[in-house]
C-alpha cells in the first residue's frame, strides 16, 4: 500500500529511540523517504524527556538502551504513544511482555529488518488511523447514524463499545454482529451483560493495568481470552480506544479472534519442541555411537577373547551398563557363559543364591526358542520383561533363589535389557545381554551394530590363536625335525667313516698287496687304475661324512669347528680366511652350536658358489647387549666377505618362491632358536650375515 494511504498532519512525528546512530540513521532515511519526518534519540532518559513536549503519532523503540531496556521506559512514560519495540534479540518471551504492555509490534533487527520496518510501520499507522476514525465515527455518530452503523457492522472484527469507571470496565452499550458470532449471545444478552461476565477469572487481575492506560493515554492493546456462550474460551487480540460521547467515558474496542493464530503457535512450538528432542537424541546417538567405536577399539587391540571381554565390560561400565556375554558351542547344542561384567562382591552372592557357579554356567539352545532371532543370529531384541526370559532359560534353579540371584546382579522387576546376537557371516558365536540405567530402546540399532563389531573382534581374536596354535605345533615339529636330521647326519656320518670308510681302506690295502705281488705285466695298470678309484671314493665317503656332521664339532665344540670349517673352504676355493672368537674357548649348549654351525655352514655355501670373494672374515662373540641394545645376554656371529654381493629383496622373493631355500632356512633356524638375523648386501659390495642368539641355559662352558 503507498504511504499516501495514510492520512497525517504536518505535526505528526515519528520518535526513533535507538542508541545505535548508523541503525537509527538508516530508520530516519527510510521513513523520510515515505513522507515521515522523524527525530531521533539516543538515551532513554531524553526520549522521555521529549514525550512530555510533543506527542509523537509513533515511537520506534530500541528494546535495549544505554539507561534503561524498553520495560522500564514504557513504565516510566507518563504518556505512552503507540510505539513499536525494536530489538537484536528474538527472545518470544520479551516479545510476548511487551505486547501485553502494549507494543503494536516487535521486530527483529535481522537481515530482512530493513525491508520489514517500512511496511510494518505504514500498517501500524494505518491502524493507528483506523483508530481514530472508528472514535471520530463515534463522535460523529449524531450527524451520520447510518454511515456509522454500516461502518461498524461490517468490519471483519467485533466491536464492543461499553462503559468505564475508574474502577474497571462497565456494561455492554452496542456490539457488532461478528461480536455475537465471535462468542454465539445475541445482541440482547451482550447488552444484558458486562465486560467482567464473559473475561476469565484470570483476565480480571490485569483490568486495573488496562484502565489505567486506558485514561493515561486513551489507548490501549493487549491480549485476554473471553468465554463464548458455550463455554469455550476465545483467544482475543484487542485495540482499545477510550473516548467521550454525551458527557459519560466510553470505549470503543476491536477484538480479534485469534485461535487459529494461537493453534499455529502451538504447532510451531509443538514442532520446535519435537525437534528439538530430534537433536537431543541425534546429540545422544552421536555420543553413544563414539563411546561404543571406542569400546571396539579397545576391545579390537585385546589378545585373546578373555582380555576382549574383560575390555568389553570395564568400558561398558563407564556408560553404565552392565553384559553378560554367553558363546555358543555347537558339539553340545549350549550357550556357555564366559563373562559376567558385575563386580565379584555382587556375583558372588548371586552365586550363593543360585548355588552355581555364573561363569561356564550353560544354557540350552532349546531352551531359548522364543528368541531365535537372537540365538541364530539375525537380530537383536529388546527384553522389557528380563527376569521372565531368565526363568525360561534356567528352570532347574528354583524361582525364588533365582530372583534374589538377579537382583545381586541389578536386574529387578523393571529391569529392561537388549539381546544382541554374536554373529559373523551366519555363523553364530553367542550372544550379549546389555542392561543398566544407560540402556534405552531407542539405542538398540547402535548396540546392534556395536554387538557386529564385536563379533568380527571376537572371530578375529579366535582365529589369531588358532594361528598362534598352529606355528607353535609348527616350530616344534621344525625343531624336532632338526633334531633328527642332525641325529640322521651324525649316524651317518659315523656310518660312512667307521664302516664305508674300513671297507674302502682294506680293499685299497688288499689291491695294493696284489700290486706289489702281480708278476704279469699287463695287470698292473689295471690295479693301479682300481687303486686310484678306491682312493677316490674313499676321500669322497670322509669329505660327505664331514660335510654331514664334522666330528669336531661334538669332540671339541663351535670354535674349533667354524674354524676348522672356515680354513678347509678357503684351501678348496682360493679365498683368504679370518676366524676371531671372542672368548677364544667358549662352550655353547650343544643345540644352539649346532644351529650357530650350519648357520655359518649355510652362509659360507653362498660364498663358495656365488660371492667369487676374496675375503671372507667369521666373528662369533659372546656378549650382554643384544640387537635391542638392552641387557640379555646373547651370542654374535658375524660371517662377512668382500664377493660381488646381491639384491636382499630380489632373492628373499626367490627364496619365497621356493626357487632357492638358503637364505629362509637360515632365517628359521634363527627364529627356532629365539634369536635375530640381518642380512645385508649390496651389489658390488659385499654381503654380511649378522645373526643373535640368546644364552638361555645357564653359563657357557670353557675348555679345558
Amino acid at each position: 500500500m503507498p504511504s499516501d494511504a495514510v492520512p497525517r498532519d504536518k505535526r505528526d512525528i515519528i520518535l526513533v529511540v535507538e542508541d545505535d546512530p548508523g541503525i537509527g540513521a538508516l530508520i530516519g532515511d527510510l521513513l523520510t523517504k515515505d513522507g515521515w519526518e522523524t527525530e531521533l534519540l539516543r538515551m532513554g532518559r531524553d526520549a522521555l524527556a521529549r514525550l512530555e513536549t510533543i506527542r509523537p503519532i509513533l515511537v520506534l523503540l530500541d528494546y535495549i538502551l544505554p539507561d534503561m531496556n524498553g520495560k522500564d521506559f514504557v513504565a516510566r512514560a507518563a504518556s505512552m504513544p503507540p510505539f513499536i519495540i525494536v530489538t537484536g534479540m528474538g527472545d518470544e518471551r520479551i516479545a510476548v511482555e511487551m505486547m501485553k504492555s502494549g507494543a503494536r509490534d516487535y521486530l527483529i533487527k535481522d537481515r530482512n529488518f530493513f525491508d520489514v520496518l517500512p511496511r510494518t510501520v505504514r500498517r501500524i499507522l494505518e491502524q493507528i488511523d483506523s483508530e481514530r476514525r472508528l472514535a471520530q465515527a463515534n463522535w460523529a455518530l449524531r450527524e451520520s447514524e447510518e454511515r456509522y452503523r454500516l461502518l461498524f457492522q461490517n468490519a471483519n472484527d467485533a466491536i464492543y463499545v461499553h462503559g468505564i469507571s475508574p474502577e474497571g470496565p462497565g456494561k455492554f452499550i452496542e456490539v457488532n454482529d461478528q461480536a455475537c458470532r465471535m462468542l454465539g449471545y445475541t445482541r440482547e444478552e451482550f447488552l444484558d451483560m458486562s465486560i467482567p461476565d464473559i473475561d476469565v477469572p484470570e483476565q480480571r487481575e490485569r483490568v486495573p493495568s488496562i484502565n489505567r492506560a486506558l485514561y493515561a493515554t486513551g489507548r490501549a492493546f493487549f491480549q485476554t481470552e473471553q468465554w463464548s456462550k458455550d463455554r469455550r474460551r476465545i483467544p482475543e487480540e484487542v485495540s482499545a480506544c477510550l473516548f467521550e460521547l454525551q458527557g459519560k467515558n466510553l470505549v470503543l474496542a476491536v477484538v480479534r479472534d485469534i485461535t487459529e493464530r494461537k493453534r499455529a503457535e502451538e504447532e510451531i512450538n509443538r514442532l520446535l519442541e519435537a525437534e528439538r528432542r530430534k537433536i537431543s537424541e541425534l546429540t545422544h546417538s552421536n555420543a553413544l555411537i563414539a563411546a561404543l567405536s571406542h569400546v571396539a577399539a579397545r576391545a579390537g587391540a585385546a589378545a585373546d577373547p578373555d582380555q576382549v571381554m574383560d575390555t568389553i565390560g570395564d568400558q561398558l561400565r563407564t556408560l553404565d551398563l552392565d553384559c553378560l556375554i554367553a558363546l555358543y558351542e555347537p558339539d553340545a547344542q549350549v550357550f556357555s557363559i564366559h563373562y559376567v561384567s558385575v563386580p565379584e562382591k555382587h556375583r558372588s552372592v548371586a552365586e550363593r543364591f543360585a548355588h552355581s557357579k555364573m561363569i561356564g554356567f550353560q544354557i540350552k539352545a532349546s531352551r531359548l526358542k522364543a528368541y531365535a532371532d537372537v540365538i541364530e543370529g539375525r537380530r537383536s531384541v529388546f527384553l522389557e520383561d528380563t527376569r521372565a526370559v531368565a526363568f525360561q532359560a534356567v528352570p532347574q534353579i528354583p524361582k525364588p533363589a533365582f530372583q534374589k540371584a538377579l537382583e545381586a546382579i541389578g536386574i529387578g522387576p523393571a529391569t529392561l535389557a537388549a539381546a544382541l546376537p554374536l554373529a559373523v557371516d551366519n555363523e553364530v558365536l553367542g550372544f550379549m545381554v546389555l542392561w543398566g540405567a544407560g540402556l534405552r530402546e531407542t539405542d538398540l540399532p547402535v548396540f546392534s551394530a556395536f554387538a557386529s563389531q564385536i563379533s568380527i573382534t571376537l572371530r578375529q581374536t579366535n582365529l589369531f590363536i588358532e594361528i598362534q596354535n598352529a606355528r607353535r605345533q609348527l616350530e616344534i615339529l621344525s625343531t624336532q625335525l632338526l633334531d633328527a636330521q642332525e641325529n640322521e647326519r651324525r649316524k651317518l656320518a659315523t656310518e660312512l667313516h667307521d664302516n664305508i670308510g674300513q671297507v674302502f681302506t682294506a680293499v685299497k690295502t688288499n689291491l695294493q698287496a696284489f700290486q706289489l705281488a702281480a708278476a704279469q705285466p699287463g695287470l698292473r695298470p689295471r690295479l693301479d687304475e682300481s687303486i686310484n678309484a678306491v682312493s677316490i671314493a674313499l676321500d669322497q665317503v670322509r669329505t660327505l661324512a664331514l660335510e654331514l656332521r664334522p666330528s669336531v664339532l661334538d669332540d671339541f665344540g663351535l670354535v674349533a669347528a667354524l674354524n676348522w670349517y672356515l680354513e678347509r673352504l678357503a684351501a678348496r676355493s682360493g679365498f683368504a680366511a679370518e676366524f676371531r672368537a671372542d672368548p677364544p674357548d667358549v662352550r655353547l649348549p650343544a643345540m644352539l652350536e649346532t644351529t650357530i654351525f650350519r648357520l655359518a655352514q649355510a652362509a659360507l655355501t653362498n660364498v663358495e658358489r656365488h660371492a667369487k670373494a676374496t675375503r671372507v672374515k667369521i666373528l662369533l662373540t659372546e656378549s650382554d647387549k643384544g640387537p635391542s641394545g638392552k641387557g640379555e645376554r646373547c651370542v654374535e656371529v658375524v660371517v662377512r666377505d668382500n664377493g660381488k654381493g646381491f639384491r636382499v629383496s630380489s632373492a628373499l622373493k626367490r627364496a619365497s618362491q621356493g626357487r632357492s631355500l638358503g637364505l629362509l632356512g637360515m632365517q628359521e633356524r634363527t627364529r627356532l632358536a629365539g634369536g635375530e638375523i640381518r642380512i645385508e648386501s649390496k651389489p658390488g659390495r659385499g654381503t654380511e650375515v649378522r645373526a643373535w642368539f640368546p644364552i638361555t641355559s645357564g653359563k657357557t662352558e670353557r675348555l679345558p
